[in-house]
């Protein structure tokens, strides 16, 4: 595949009109091929040198970037606001049977392929912004954003502690932070034999550095049972929007039951996930602001059961915004067909029977639109608007 006339196009002096709908673009990393989705801009953009924005946005486990392109609409909305859209494939699990192979990403803690054969995942995220730079050089390097939806958000959150100096925002959707190997603050582990999971809970009482507030303070120092750093943070914050769902069987807002692990195939690994707002409160701290500090609603809408509130600290050294719905694991808002996309990933109508996985991930909600959140978040923090507003 070339790329000339993309570049050709971007080039010119007059007002650019991507009239392109989009590319998979190949690339070598460390020898092995790779590939990127890039969606173009679909809204005529003023010729200035490096002032497009680009959005890297991460699938969750197990799919791939054209399964997440039908999860949610920030294929439609991103383009349409001046955004490049840009979604990574995640490594292929060897064998898989699935149109998506299977994909995953290493955020730590968890999944799977990246996961047990220690993929550095970072590395390649890095590589991929560095390519996208030098392919489409009227991308501003100071105003690329990523997000991800579920080990994808996770992902997005390990790249920023990791890569901070390379992202202006970042926006996970009930994604985990894996920074700090739980287990030791896992309790009432069962094994559900319908699944082969063992499910854990966060026990905040296993041991002192089990709080919410040894959490905040403590994690940065290294004699703590790390699984990646995010010191880089204190010198170089990365505004953060974390969403996710009370009604979130997989990811936990406070407490609850964490993501499943497989504890005992060999190979496999554990995973107990911190809370969110424990990942939250080490924001907070990290930034030098105080965890139990006042925040402000920045937004609210709906009734009960039906409801969504998003919480801002804007007098940190950049803003962390917390969004819970009334809502499970799901992109908020945005409502796919659940049948139709799982059998697009691949899998047998056995395993998209609807009420299971509406048993397994929970309901969605109308009382948010986290597309048009997490753009409106990523466009008060672009470096030309920046101070304008929130």
């Amino acid at each position: 595949m070339t790329t000339s006339v993309f570049a050709m196009a971007l080039a010119q002096l007059t007002p650019i009109q991507f009239n392109f709908t989009g590319i998979l673009d190949e690339f070598a990393y460390l020898g092995v091929p790779r590939q990127y989705k890039v969606l173009f801009p679909t809204v005529e953009i003023a010729p200035k040198a490096a002032r497009v924005p680009a959005i890297l946005m991460l699938h969750g486990n197990t799919a791939d970037a054209d399964t997440l392109a039908l999860q949610t609409n920030m294929t439609q909305f991103a383009p349409a606001r001046g955004f490049f859209l840009v979604m990574p494939d995640g490594v292929q699990t060897p064998g898989s049977k699935h149109r998506t192979m299977d994909r995953s990403w290493n955020s730590g803690a968890c999944c799977d392929e990246a996961y047990t054969h220690n993929v550095d995942d970072v590395a390649f995220l890095s590589a991929v912004i560095d390519d996208l730079l030098h392919r489409f050089p009227h991308i501003d390097p100071g105003a690329v954003f990523m997000t991800g939806t579920s080990l994808g958000g996770s992902m997005a959150l390990r790249a920023a502690c990791s890569i901070p100096e390379k992202l202006a925002g970042v926006a996970s959707d009930v994604g985990s932070f894996e920074a700090y190997n739980g287990m030791s603050c896992a309790s009432a582990c069962e094994a559900n034999e319908a699944d082969g999971y063992t499910y854990c809970v966060w026990n905040q009482s296993a041991h002192a550095g089990c709080t919410r507030d040894a959490y905040a303070r403590r994690l940065p120092e290294h004699r703590l049972p790390q699984t990646y750093s995010c010191d880089a943070q204190r010198h170089k914050p990365v505004p953060t929007l974390l969403a996710n769902g009370w009604l979130d069987p997989v990811s936990n807002v406070s407490g609850g039951i964490t993501y499943p692990t497989i504890a005992n195939t060999s190979g496999s690994y554990n995973t107990s996930f911190p809370p969110t707002d424990f990942v939250t409160s080490f924001l907070l701290e990290t930034w030098g602001c105080d965890p139990h500090a006042e925040s402000v609603i920045s937004f609210h809408n709906g009734t009960l059961r039906n409801y969504t509130s998003c919480r801002t600290w804007p007098s940190c050294a950049t803003n962390v915004t917390l969004c819970l719905s009334d809502a499970g694991h799901k992109w908020f808002g945005d409502h796919p067909d659940i049948y139709a996309v799982c059998r697009f990933q691949g899998r047998s109508d056995d395993e998209c029977n609807i009420d299971q996985i509406l048993a397994d991930f929970g309901p969605d909600t109308d009382s948010m639109r986290l597309t048009n959140e997490m753009l409106d978040f990523f466009e008060r923090h672009l470096p030309w608007t920046m101070g304008r507003s929130g």
